[in-house]
């Protein structure tokens, strides 16, 4: 294999098709297979070179056309460490970069642990010989260095030839403004890979987004998606009636971090794809030449996620608006004393805090005016809750809203300016506050 191509070629090529191996889950791997894990394979053709890599939990390929950035001199197939790869090819700037595969006489078994030369065993893989780096810039000058090359067939073929229909289109820009918005409530990690993600559900041909860590949610409306074909949302009668069975199908549950990461890679000029391998119970995410198949929760775990009717039928009624940037400064002062549970008082015409300490200090109080206020409420928040909402938001004032019913356990925060998103957060432990009953 012989190939001369730009840096910012290969750069950008290697941030997608090694996507995997460049990924903390590739990068923190011990197994045997670790070195095959953490390397990124590269297949050079006449008329395409394809950059491949996978983990357990995701899978991604970059597919680059030969352009005049590009010259093949010899086809042909390398499995290297990506990470040395690309660290190297990020550090040469300007230039154009020549990769030259040298094929041992015959293959060499290296032992992972020691990375010497070894007997075939299960702590060894296979070398097939180097590639050798070259790159060169305006002025003649440059670098060379060598990556061992491994026999890329003792890794698993990804199929990325899919047959069904996409469940939905989304356009890039939308869905970048919809995490940037709800992504933070999100958990940090989830082992089941359940509260860690974005869950897609639709209704009404409207497609929403949604996350939640069982303590506070947020919604998103994504008005411009295309070519919907996932089942709808169980609607409350429907789960009260015969329960959640099946949930997976209605409900697409995407890793919020990864999902993240994708879109940094993706480009405006196309609408991304989701698809689903029920089969496997695998995601993939697609774009012209670049796909990323990833892992999701198991099926029966999906009906434990919240159905998104229950957040649209729940009816609210407004409570009152309040400055953005005031109430953050009073909330950040409160919670000098307790971080975590804030008693929020709203009564004529004034919202009161009230932080109970839980290290001896004395309690804390503040207050914002509160215009308009349609009626007294009185509970306990977590004030990183609503803290999070604030620093996203960027009106000068907040709507709070309270539920109609009886149940007044959670309240709705809206964007005047923002329409496509809402908030919800739970009531929390009020034992150190001194409320009087509803």
């Amino acid at each position: 294999m012989k190939v001369t191509i730009s840096q910012e070629t290969l750069m950008e090529a290697l941030k997608r098709g090694a996507f995997a191996a460049l990924s903390d889950e590739a990068q923190s791997d011990t197994s045997t297979l670790s070195l095959l894990i953490k390397s990124v394979k590269i297949k050079v053709e006449k008329d395409e070179i394809t950059f491949e890599s996978a983990t357990a939990l995701v899978a991604s390929r970059y597919v680059e056309p030969i352009t005049d950035k590009i010259a093949v001199k010899e086809t042909g197939i390398v499995m290297v460490p990506a990470k040395d790869l690309y660290d190297w090819v990020n550090r040469q700037g300007d230039c154009m970069i020549c990769l030259l595969f040298k094929e041992l006489d015959s293959p060499e078994m290296i032992n992972v642990v020691t990375g010497e030369a070894d007997i075939a065993s299960k702590a060894s893989i296979k070398k097939t010989g180097t590639l050798g780096l070259a790159s060169r810039d305006a002025n003649k000058t440059g670098s060379k260095w060598s990556l061992d090359s491994f026999d890329s067939a003792q890794v698993p073929l990804i199929d990325y030839d899919l047959k069904s229909k996409p469940l939905f289109l989304l356009p890039l820009e939308q869905l970048n403004d919809g995490l940037k918005n709800i992504s933070f409530v999100a958990m940090p990690k989830d082992s089941d890979h359940l509260f860690d993600t974005i869950s897609f559900q639709h209704k009404d041909n409207k497609m929403y987004i949604v996350t939640t860590d069982c303590a506070r949610c947020a919604v998103w409306h994504m008005p411009n998606a295309d070519k919907i074909t996932m089942e709808e949302t169980f609607t409350a009668a429907e789960i009260e009636e015969n329960g959640m069975s099946g949930a997976w199908k209605r409900n697409l549950l995407v890793p919020a971090k990864l999902l993240g990461e994708i879109c940094k890679l993706s480009s405006n000029a196309a609408p991304l794809a989701f698809y689903r391998d029920e089969a496997k119970n695998r995601i993939y995410i697609s774009q012209p030449g670049f796909m990323v198949r990833l892992a999701t929760a198991e099926k029966d775990m999906v009906e434990k996620y919240p159905p998104l009717d229950l957040f649209l039928v729940k009816q609210y009624k407004d409570l009152c608006a309040v400055p953005r940037s005031i109430l953050a400064n009073r909330l950040n002062t409160v919670s000098l004393v307790n971080k975590n549970a804030i008693l929020f008082a709203f009564s004529s015409d004034q919202l009161t805090l009230e932080g109970v300490s839980e290290s001896g200090h004395s309690p804390c109080k503040a207050n914002v005016s509160v215009p308009k206020l349609s009626e007294d409420f009185k509970r306990v928040w977590n004030v990183k809750h609503i803290l999070d909402v604030l620093k996203v938001l960027e009106d000068d004032d907040i709507k709070i809203l309270v539920p109609k019913d009886k149940d007044k356990d959670s309240i709705k925060i809206l964007s005047p300016s923002q329409p496509n998103v809402s908030y919800y957060a739970m009531a929390v432990e009020r034992s150190k506050y001194n409320l009087d009953e509803d």
